[in-house]
């Protein structure tokens, strides 16, 4: 349930203040990270005495509105859990007049099997993904809690699809208009507020599916009405929400729907809604009809996440459309995302940006602006194993195939020579590409490369591909923060560098996160075990190395003795070294840089690069 609507000055106010919050209050029991989002649990006495089941309860809720939302719909959250008499959790109310609070009541005798069967906290959690839309509209609000509750809950396995369709075939009937009753909007009751809401979310999402054949449906719509208004924490019209809806699914469902049901009674034969999707009078006793009309669109609707897909960053924009280069490789189908960005002035270069290990296309965006403002077409792929490009479930990774892969997108492209930027892994890379086709190569430019140090033969310790699985399952927003802030940024932060820490939370804490971490294993097996040291001698074309000499990065160097530690990631010796090694190489420092110096001063940075191009092509 939301609380009663505010006054609209005195709800901005709250807003503001909600949507900047950034810390738990002091009242704060403990907090949990979910998804790159901060939860501040107050527990009276007694909840906190089952702090094990709390949180499993918690961190269970809140991933199964984070996996149908794309991300939590709320960075930051507190959750006030009171005891009360009984062994079930009883009601909840969700509130932002004074930040963003949901207010739960628990039974002192809630059994984990109890807690697992919840559905008051997910529906809560629900009502943080809307913008506040006043109280004229709140059948809006709880009609989506409990559409979505159901049918999240049943995507993400914890609650039997038989039982949703039997609650929505027995309840939807109390969200019809009785005679002398009006609009939507009109009929504040109980049943026409939760029910008659949740049966317009039902008769919008049919009909999205419907003219989009299935390809998208309310799911869609309720991610990019939270993308774009930031949800509860702001307030919004009715009728934006609607028109940002029906944009992401290309429809005018929700807009027409509104029109038709605002001030008229709409009565909808749910009879025959239900007979044409399947539907039996009783789900829990009496078999679906997988043959009827919609009998596609009804199994859509609850279909669990396909983790190949979550792994692939889909609730995460690019700066510029993507692309897929569909391609073949170890006897399986591939797809490499990439952005091929237009130059703003004709310039009859190309430039080719390979990205680092954490990091993706996108991370390239003001270094793709700086070379298409100079006349450069772009081109960005994410390499196969990260952000938008397949993660197979078995890839002998080497940086060979990594460099067939990018030579075959790039003749696919029909592209001749190239300027080459490769930063991090992608600078590993980028020397494979240039020792395997060095014709195709006018320019290299390498950006912090890893490699220039072998850490085997230095006495960092061989670790299995299972402990780098186990390592990288563990991988969180705040543990991305700390150790970017520690080594790509030299001990300094900036509201800039989040945007790329959720980029990475949302890879390896969504439903494909295990596929995530297992391709991320064997890429960190790779690096380790394939340094380029030993043959930047080799290298045939003009070379340009751009060091921050305050990066320290170096794989493995977290569980390596301190002696070997003290060994590792020394920028400043390894760029001159680099230098000495690749023949006319041309040496770049940043004296107070890091290892992503083109995310860290963007300005200095493409100087720096522009005019280090042009030196080479003079």
């Amino acid at each position: 349930m939301r609380a009663a609507a505010l006054g609209l000055s005195m709800l901005a106010a709250a807003a503001a203040g909600a949507a900047h919050a950034s810390t738990c209050p002091s009242a704060t029991s403990e907090t949990l990270a979910v998804r790159g989002s901060t939860l501040c649990l107050s527990l009276d006495d007694s909840a906190a005495a089952r702090r094990e089941l709390v949180h499993a309860w918690v961190e269970r809720s809140a991933g199964i509105v984070a996996d149908y939302y794309g991300r939590f719909p709320a960075a930051l959250v507190v959750i006030e859990l009171r005891t009360i008499d009984g062994g079930g959790v009883g009601g909840g109310r969700t509130t932002n007049d004074a930040g963003l609070i949901i207010h739960v009541n628990v039974g002192r005798d809630a059994t984990a099997a109890a807690l697992a069967d919840d559905w008051v906290l997910v529906h809560e959690m629900v009502h943080l993904a809307l913008p506040e839309v006043g109280r004229r509209h709140n059948w809006l609000a709880e009609g989506l809690a409990v559409y979505v509750e159901g049918v999240a809950r049943a995507q993400s396995g914890n609650r039997a699809i038989a039982d949703v369709w039997a609650e929505d075939r027995h309840s939807m009937p109390m969200g019809l208009p009785r005679a002398g009753e009006g609009g939507m909007d009109q009929t504040p009751g109980w049943g026409r507020t939760y029910w008659g809401g949740a049966l317009f979310c039902l008769q919008a999402e049919v009909a999205i599916r419907r003219q989009t054949a299935n390809r998208v449906g309310l799911q869609t719509a309720l991610r990019a009405i939270l993308k774009e208004t930031g949800g509860y924490a702001f307030d919004r019209d009715i009728e934006d929400v609607f028109r940002i809806g029906d944009a992401a699914t290309g429809t005018r469902v929700l807009q027409d729907l509104y029109a038709g049901a605002k001030n008229t009674a709409q009565i909808p034969d749910l009879d025959a809604l239900f007979s044409e999707l399947g539907v039996p009078k009783d789900p829990k006793t009496e078999a679906f009809d997988d043959r009827a009309p919609l009998a596609a669109i009804r199994i859509a609707i609850t279909a669990a996440v396909d983790p190949a897909a979550a792994a692939e960053l889909p609730d995460f924009d690019y700066p510029y459309p993507v692309k897929r280069f569909e391609f073949r490789s170890q006897r399986q189908a591939l797809h490499m995302a990439y952005m091929d960005v237009a130059p703003k002035q004709e310039g009859g270069r190309t430039a080719v940006l390979l990205h680092g290990k954490n990091f993706c296309a996108a991370t390239w965006l003001s270094t793709i602006d700086a070379l298409t403002a100079a006349g450069y077409r772009v081109v960005a792929p994410d390499q196969i194993g990260f952000c938008k490009s397949t993660k197979p479930e078995h890839y002998q990774y080497s940086f060979q195939e990594l460099a067939r892969n990018t030579h075959a997108l790039l003749s696919s492209l029909g592209l001749g020579r190239v300027t080459l930027i490769g930063h991090s892994t992608g600078g590993m890379l980028a020397v494979r590409y240039a020792l395997m086709y060095p014709a195709q190569i006018e320019r290299l430019v390498l950006v912090d490369p890893l490699g220039l140090e072998d850490w085997k033969a230095k006495g960092v310790p061989s670790i299995s591909l299972d402990d780098w699985y186990a390592r990288e399952l563990q991988t969180s927003a705040q543990s991305i923060r700390d150790y970017e802030r520690a080594t790509y940024y030299a001990g300094h932060w900036s509201e800039d560098y989040e945007p790329w820490v959720q980029m990475l939370a949302q890879l390896n804490s969504g439903p494909g996160k295990e596929l995530v971490a297992w391709n991320s294993a064997a890429i960190y097996d790779m690096i380790y075990t394939q340094p380029i040291v030993y043959e930047l001698g080799n290298l045939s074309v003009p070379t340009v190395l751009m060091i921050g000499d305050k990066d320290t990065t170096a794989i493995g160097k977290d569980f390596s003795p301190p002696a070997v530690r003290a060994l590792l990631g020394h920028y400043p010796e390894l760029g001159k070294s680099a230098a000495r090694r690749i023949p006319h190489a041309r040496l770049i420092e940043f004296p107070d840089f890091g290892h992503a110096p083109q995310i860290q001063d963007p300005v200095a940075f493409h100087k720096a690069l522009l005019q280090a191009l042009k030196g080479i092509a003079h």
